[in-house]
């Protein structure tokens, strides 16, 4: 069922997410031969033919153009954007970073490289959008080396916040408040998290922004409230959440996506809070109404599995901690999408046989769990697990 390694935010993210994170800028030149046109950039429309000038201002609300006279158009009629006349650093760091999204073993010297390539960029170019661009793409693999160790997220957080400070309101940069407000979440640092959350949600209302920005900014707190330990604020928050996603049109598989987490996260607030039986049927319930829909299956799964493994631990129980490896382990074949659910379900199997240990799980059960954190950080690097599940096989 997993053919292919996942490099986005993905899995209930509009991402980007991360990508999760999948640019939609693309880069490249024309021919040396036609010195005079190299600067000049490509503006793809969602409809009608391309236009070739220089980019003024590329923010999340309308490209600012200029060939003979300067020109504006709305962001959302942009596919994407050619830059031209890009430094080498940046062709550098892009190629680095290609590298290492591909697998390579020197995945993380790579990241480094192409995040000082990008800096480097970011300091010698001398167009504000192509700086912004270098700022954000640096700031992407300093977030990618986080995500392999944790140890590194303040450098991803200093790199986001050296981007938003140039360019606060590119195109990148809503993506940006939420990626930062993960790299406070994933390092620990909640309250600077939720910081930067109502910061952002107050912009949103300020300046009458999509709903979908609202919708994120709800799924991220509840999470940060999550790993605050507050699953009780955290569920005050869900029919909000909600309402928010609701609000989005048009309704589509990103959307429904968030709308699956949503329900996972309400149920394991109650696993949280210690309400077992609560979860265990709130689960249930998902799981009896799915029928044929494998994506509901899977949070139901997954949702038990959580149950289960968490009333193991209180409860000194062998047979929940078995059920809730079996929950896990189903949960992964069936979710095609192999999202973060996928990093989930493995990265709990794995904490279920060290849970369990050698007695009741084997005499290789160490090694097996620490095949099933290799698998984390391999086939998801870009998952909130993966970081977690470096330590483990540390």
């Amino acid at each position: 069922m997993k053919t292919n390694m996942k490099t986005s935010l993905g899995d209930g993210r509009l991402t980007l997410l991360s990508a999760g994170l999948v640019l939609a800028f693309l880069t490249g030149l024309p021919p040396a031969s036609t010195a005079q046109g190299q600067d000049l950039d490509r503006i793809v429309p969602v409809e009608g033919r391309a236009i070739k000038a220089t980019v003024l201002k590329d923010d999340y609300d309308k490209v600012v153009y200029k060939k003979y006279q300067e020109k504006s158009i709305p962001t959302s009629k942009v596919k994407l954007i050619v830059f031209g006349g890009l430094p080498e650093a940046f062709r550098q760091g892009e190629l680095a970073e290609r590298k290492a999204d591909e697998g390579a073993e020197n995945a993380l010297d790579l990241y480094e490289n192409a995040a000082g390539s990008f800096e480097l960029a970011a300091n010698t170019a001398n167009r504000v959008p192509v700086k912004a661009l270098a700022f954000y793409r640096a700031a992407i693999c300093r977030m990618k080396l986080g995500l392999a160790s944790a140890s590194r997220l303040p450098q991803a957080i200093k790199a986001f916040r050296a981007f938003l400070d140039f360019a606060p309101k590119s195109r990148f940069s809503l993506d940006a408040r939420l990626e930062l407000a993960r790299c406070y979440r994933l390092s620990g640092d909640l309250q600077g998290g939720l910081k930067v959350l109502e910061a952002f949600s107050k912009r949103i209302m300020d300046e009458t922004l999509p709903a979908k920005w609202d919708a994120l900014v709800q799924v991220e707190k509840i999470r940060t409230l999550l790993a605050g330990g507050k699953p009780k604020d955290a569920l005050t928050m869900v029919d909000g959440a909600a309402r928010a996603l609701d609000e989005i049109t048009p309704q589509n598989e990103e959307v429904k996506a968030l709308q699956r987490e949503l329900k996972f996260l309400e149920g394991k607030a109650r696993v949280d809070s210690k309400d077992f039986t609560g979860a265990e049927s709130f689960f249930q319930g998902i799981l009896d109404k799915a029928g044929g829909d494998l994506a509901e299956k899977v949070v139901a799964l997954a949702g038990l599995g959580e149950t289960y493994y968490a009333r193991g631990l209180a409860k000194k129980a062998d047979r929940d901690l078995w059920a809730a490896y079996y929950n896990f382990a189903k949960a992964y074949v069936l979710d095609i999408r192999d999202g973060e659910m996928s990093a989930r379900a493995l990265y709990y199997q794995g904490a279920c046989l060290l849970a369990l240990g050698p007695l009741k799980a084997g005499r290789e059960s160490a090694a097996a769990a620490k095949s099933y954190f290799e698998q984390v950080v391999k086939l998801f690097p870009l998952s909130d697990f993966a970081a977690m599940a470096a330590k483990k096989i540390k």
